[in-house]
C-alpha cells in the first residue's frame, strides 16, 4: 500500500508540474484532452501457474497506478468519439515483481445515456518486470463504463485483458490475466 501511495504522489507531482508549466497560449493543447487515473482493484488469471506457484491474484493485490491522456481524433456522431493518446504506469505484477509500462492508447468513447459512457480500447507499448529483457512489447485491450459526475469529471471501471503471449511469448507469465481497475477521468 505504501508503494501505491508513493507512486500516486510522484505521478500527481509530475502531472501538476507539467500542467503548471503551460502558459496561457499553451492551454489550447489541452482543449478536448481527457486525463484518466486508474488503480488496479482485482486480478484473476485464466490458467494455473507452472510448478504450483501462486499468482499475485485477488482484490487489491497488484498495487499500482496508471494514467493516460487522450484527445478526440475523430467524431463518429454527436455522442461518440475516437480518442488517442499516451499512457504510463507502475504496478506489482502477477509474478510478484514491479512492472513499469509506457506507450500509446486508443479508444472509442460513447455516451448514449445522460450520465453513463462506455469505452472500448487498448493500450500498446513496452513493459518491464517479466523476463531478463529490460523492455518487452505488450498490449492490453479493455472495456469500460463510467458515470459522468459533471461535464468535466467521471468515475468508472475498466476490465483489461492482458494476453500473456504479447509479453514476447513469456514462459514466466504463461497465463492471460484479467484486471479490473477503478478510474477517475477529467476533461479539459
Amino acid at each position: 500500500m505504501l508503494r501505491v501511495i508513493l507512486s500516486l504522489s510522484v505521478f500527481c507531482s509530475i502531472v501538476l508540474t507539467a500542467f503548471s508549466s503551460f502558459s496561457a497560449d499553451d492551454k489550447s493543447l489541452l482543449d478536448g484532452a481527457k486525463i484518466t487515473i486508474g488503480l488496479p482493484l482485482y486480478v484473476a488469471h485464466t490458467d494455473s501457474r507452472a510448478n504450483n506457484e501462486k499468482w499475485n491474484d485477488g482484490v487489491l493485490q497488484n498495487a499500482g497506478i496508471f494514467g493516460d491522456i487522450s484527445w478526440p481524433i475523430h467524431q463518429i456522431n454527436s455522442y461518440t468519439d475516437v480518442r488517442a493518446g499516451f499512457t504510463a504506469g507502475i504496478f506489482d505484477n502477477s509474478i510478484f515483481r514491479t512492472s513499469v509500462f509506457a506507450g500509446g492508447m486508443a479508444e472509442i468513447d460513447t455516451q448514449p445515456l445522460d450520465k453513463i459512457s462506455f469505452k472500448a480500447g487498448g493500450y500498446f507499448g513496452a513493459i518491464t518486470g517479466y523476463e531478463s529483457a529490460v523492455l518487452q512489447p505488450a498490449i492490453a485491450p479493455y472495456l469500460g463504463v463510467a458515470y459522468q459526475m459533471n461535464n468535466k469529471t467521471e468515475i468508472g471501471l475498466r476490465e483489461l485483458w492482458l494476453p500473456a503471449k504479447t509479453l514476447s511469448g513469456s514462459n514466466i507469465a504463461g497465463a492471460d490475466a484479467l484486471v479490473t481497475t477503478v478510474t477517475i477521468g477529467y476533461r479539459f
